[in-house]
């Protein structure tokens, strides 16, 4: 089986959904290529079983050429992002597309709203692209990660009083965090693929406030565990609970506690593995799109 994936910039979920997981199958005897591109042309698959476009909303014309391609090729939209499913040409999309994949089931409840041929194929921990920071020292300072697309709105108050009581501690955040809670209380950084992995290693623990059941992906969660970082992550019944978050964070600043709860996000985080998961991507593919079976 040929697989291309087009992708117009490499993003955290390219690594994640893409060159973790069919580097593997590469390895296993299937051809991948990844191609990076300014825009989708029908030409661009020729050649190609199937090709992948990951958290890419084509503009109209691209749309166009992916209507006119369709017939005589197969098109995988891979989808981690869920405010794309609120663009009326993202939906359209989707509809084209012989196959959606992403990340949860609770996602594929939103996707199957607008198209029936979704599947759920779990992101990858890409442990060769993380492995790269841990070749640089941990800083002194403790620094906390807030990272990801999470409700950042549960923990204002918290990092408020963390902070007054413990004014070394440093909270490290991407676009999400930073833009709900403010640069005054989360030092804003950017989540590219090369910078992030280095933020992360810096970080001691992670937190993930989550305001009840989510589309978002928890890969986040792993790849702070394949580096034996634990996050914090409230029951949602207490998830406004400020008080429970200060202990929370509090708890995790104790190296021992926060060593035991490593160690325990570190196996969990293992069972992500692309080796692991490669299989399973193999599998849905060749379920939802049968003509494949032979390849």
């Amino acid at each position: 089986m040929h697989m291309l994936a087009l992708y117009k910039r490499d993003t955290l979920s390219i690594h994640r959904r893409v060159k973790a997981p069919f580097s593997v199958l590469a390895e296993r005897g299937h051809r991948f290529h990844f191609m990076q591109v300014q825009n989708f042309s029908g030409g661009l698959t020729f050649g190609a079983d199937v090709t992948v476009l990951n958290n890419w909303m084509l503009g109209e014309e691209e749309l166009q050429e992916l209507a006119s391609v369709r017939h005589q090729r197969t098109i995988v939209c891979d989808c981690s992002d869920p405010a794309l499913l609120h663009h009326e040409a993202y939906r359209a999309q989707m509809q084209l597309a012989h196959l959606v994949t992403v990340p949860n089931e609770y996602f594929a409840k939103e996707a199957r709203i607008i198209t029936s041929h979704v599947a759920v194929t779990p992101s990858c921990v890409d442990v060769d692209y993380l492995a790269v920071a841990n070749r640089q020292p941990m800083p002194p300072k403790v620094t906390i990660g807030c990272f990801g697309p999470f409700d950042w709105y549960l923990i204002k108050e918290a990092i408020i009083r963390v902070k007054e009581q413990h004014p070394h501690v440093i909270f490290l955040g991407g676009e999400h965090a930073t833009k709900v809670l403010g640069e005054a209380l989360v030092l804003s950084v950017d989540e590219i693929p090369t910078d992030y992995r280095m933020y992360l290693r810096a970080c001691r623990f992670g937190i993930l406030p989550l305001d009840g059941e989510t589309p978002h992906d928890d890969i986040w969660k792993h790849e702070y565990g394949i580096m034996c970082r634990p996050t914090l992550s409230l029951h949602v019944a207490h998830a406004t609970e400020t008080d429970r978050w200060v202990a929370g964070i509090k708890r995790f600043l104790i190296d021992t506690e926060r060593a035991n709860a490593g160690q325990a996000a570190y196996t969990e985080a293992n069972a992500y593995r692309p080796k692991r998961l490669a299989d399973q991507y193999l599998a849905v593919y060749r379920k939802k799109l049968p003509h494949l079976l032979m390849l």
